[in-house]
This record gives structure tokens, C-alpha cells and sequence, in this order.
């Protein structure tokens, strides 16, 4: 069978992909992921971002819940490890009780390649118009597989330096600017880019434990 997996294939996958399994996270066609501990914050005092340098994020850890402000962005990563084999892909989505909410999971990086090995990093996002609070362990999104026709010929990983290859102990952040090409820039040494259009980078807390 190739193309999108059905829950009985999930569930043949089990462990030898997901780790750790649960069975009863299994859905019709996808399995749901947890949310790790681990957050990854831009400066709050950040003009902009340019994918020609490195970032520098700072790491929140926090005790409880962490309050995502509306209109900012946080990495943070599932708790499950993938391991794909090379004739497997996967994708995550946002999961349909958090996105009525305003919660994005990913912006364009919900996709995984064949034999990606490691957390999957994701990309938060609150649209809504009120903070949102995200727990550790609660269930994020969900993880959907599709088996190739055949096995990748180059699988994710294949050559040494994949950037996001056994990615864990929580999101990586971007390495855009790890072999970075365009037509004007040489270097870090480039001048100053002569238009910056500024946005709100900061907006975020952790959140005090509720009551059980």
C-alpha cells in the first residue's frame, strides 16, 4: 500500500516509527503528537530577522503553561521522535478544537522527508485575539504518513550535515543561514538592508500552574 496511511497501517508502524506510542492516539488517518517542554522565543527587542545571519533565540523551560500572545511566535517541538525510513513521509497538521482557537502548529514547514529522524520542530502561531496558553503533554497536532512508491533514492539525512537530522531535547531553531544564497549577499560583512518593515516579535510568558 502507498499513498496516505489509513489507521490500521499506523498502527502497524507502532513503535518502529513513533516513539513512544500510544495506540489510542490513533485517528482515521493520522496520529496525534504531544506537545514537548521546550520553547524557542526571538528577543523581544528584535528590529528583524534576517535569514542571511544567525538568530540567536532565547530557551524558555517553563514549570507550567506557556502564554503564546496574539499575533506572536514560538518555536516548540512534539514530545515523539519520528524515524522514517526512506520509502515513508510524513506531514503535521494543526488539530481542528486548537486552530478555532487561533492556533497555527506549522506556517510552511509541516512537512517531513524520508528518513528524517528526530523531533519535529514546530512553528506556533496565536491568530486569535487572546493569549493563549499551551500546556506540556497536551495533545498539539497531529502527524500524518504517506508511504512512496518506491524508497527515496537520497533520503533526508543521506549526506552528513542535514541540518535538522536527530533533532531533540527540544525545537531547533532556523539554520537558514547555513549555505544562504541570493544575488546580493557575500558574507556577514554585508551592509545593512536599506528596508525593514518592523512587527512585534516579543509576547510571550509562562503561565502560572492552574488548579487541578
Amino acid at each position: 500500500m502507498y499513498g496516505l496511511l489509513p489507521d490500521h497501517a499506523i498502527e502497524d508502524l507502532g513503535p518502529d516509527v513513533i516513539r513512544p506510542y500510544d495506540p489510542r492516539r490513533v485517528q482515521p488517518c493520522s496520529y496525534d503528537v504531544a506537545l514537548d517542554r521546550h520553547f524557542l522565543v526571538p528577543p523581544p527587542n528584535l528590529g528583524y530577522v534576517d535569514p542571511a545571519r544567525a538568530l540567536s533565540m532565547i530557551r524558555v523551560t517553563p514549570e507550567a503553561g506557556f502564554r503564546l500572545e496574539p499575533g506572536t511566535f514560538a518555536l516548540a517541538s512534539t514530545r515523539e521522535t519520528l524515524a522514517l525510513p526512506a520509502n515513508l513521509a510524513a506531514r503535521v497538521e494543526g488539530k481542528s478544537s486548537l486552530g478555532r482557537i487561533g492556533l497555527a502548529v506549522h506556517i510552511t514547514a509541516g512537512w517531513i522527508d524520508p528518513g528524517f529522524h528526530g523531533q519535529v520542530t514546530l512553528e506556533l502561531v496565536n491568530h486569535g485575539p487572546r493569549p493563549i496558553v499551551l500546556w506540556p503533554g497536551m495533545l498539539i497536532a497531529q502527524a500524518c504518513f504517506w508511504r512512496l512508491e518506491s524508497a527515496a533514492r537520497r533520503p533526508y539525512g543521506h549526506v552528513t550535515g542535514a541540518h535538522y537530522q536527530d533533532q531533540g531535547g527540544g525545537p531547533a531553531a532556523s539554520r537558514a543561514h547555513d549555505g544562504f544564497v541570493s544575488d546580493s549577499h557575500s558574507g556577514e560583512s554585508d551592509p545593512e538592508p536599506c528596508l525593514l518593515f518592523g512587527c512585534g516579535m516579543g509576547g510571550w510568558h509562562t503561565a502560572e500552574a492552574h488548579d487541578a
